[in-house]
């Protein structure tokens, strides 16, 4: 004879298969954002990877040393390493985690740029940190592209310190609120650029002679709404109260 026992595990095979969508999703979700997670067992000094780590830094999965350290040495540019170091130093000792950005070296010798965020610290039974999990994106892209552009204005700073009168750039709004404004404008106006843009000393509106004021602005909407380039002059009156005229070309 043979004994038989059948037993409804329905709800056990569902939440499995929910399970296993849930981490095909998040694997997914990983690969699309260029986002790895990662968990640093701090008293073993051992990490765990999500896959789309392994690809961010382009080490094979089996090739991995699951040491912090060893991974601190042999992937992290070697400029960065003290960065990391101090950081994962504050976490032990503050027992506060701190996001920041570094250089990444991979195989080949190229570099990437990363951001790598802490999630949670997980203390143990006396209070001292066990673990911590967290995130890390790439963000080549968008680091080379704002290098690019802060390279390209030093540039232009340097370009337009040896330039008499001002340049500047501002918002399209009637107060003319400033983003930039070169050295020239203190020969011009009296103004040192951090009056203009950083203490709001005064508007660059407020030293057109109010008879110029309208005909400014139209010339500035003229310019935009056509896209053209535009050129006027107008009268200002400089800081100790001198009313000069100015060609403008923008």
């Amino acid at each position: 004879s043979l004994a038989v026992y059948g037993n409804d595990i329905s709800s056990q095979k569902i939440q499995q298969e929910v399970l296993k969508t849930s981490e095909s999703n998040m694997t997914m979700a990983q690969q699309v954002a260029n986002v790895g997670s990662w968990l640093w067992d701090i008293k073993d000094d051992r990490l765990e990877w999500s896959d789309q780590m392994y690809r961010i830094f382009g080490i094979e999965k089996a090739n991995f040393n699951s040491s912090l350290s060893e991974v601190i040495a042999s992937a992290i540019h070697p400029e960065d390493r003290a960065k990391i170091e101090e950081s994962n130093r504050k976490v032990i000792q503050n027992k506060q985690p701190e996001p920041l950005e570094y250089r990444i070296v991979l195989a080949d010798g190229s570099v990437r740029y990363v951001y790598a965020e802490a999630g949670e610290l997980k203390l143990d039974h006396d209070g001292e940190p066990k673990a911590l999990t967290g995130i890390v994106k790439d963000i080549t892209i968008s680091k080379l592209a704002e290098i690019a552009l802060q390279e390209s204005e030093r540039r232009m700073s340097a370009l337009i310190g040896n330039l008499r009168g001002m340049v500047y750039r501002c918002l399209n709004d009637q107060e003319w609120t400033m983003r930039f404004v070169s050295e020239g404008c203190f020969e011009l106006l009296g103004y040192t650029p951090e009056d203009l843009i950083e203490n709001h000393v005064v508007s660059f509106n407020e030293l057109i002679l109010p008879e110029y004021r309208e005909q400014v602005w139209e010339q500035w909407q003229l310019a935009i709404k056509y896209k053209i380039p535009f050129r006027d002059e107008y009268q200002i009156k400089a800081r100790d109260g001198q009313i000069k005229w100015v060609w403008e070309q923008g």
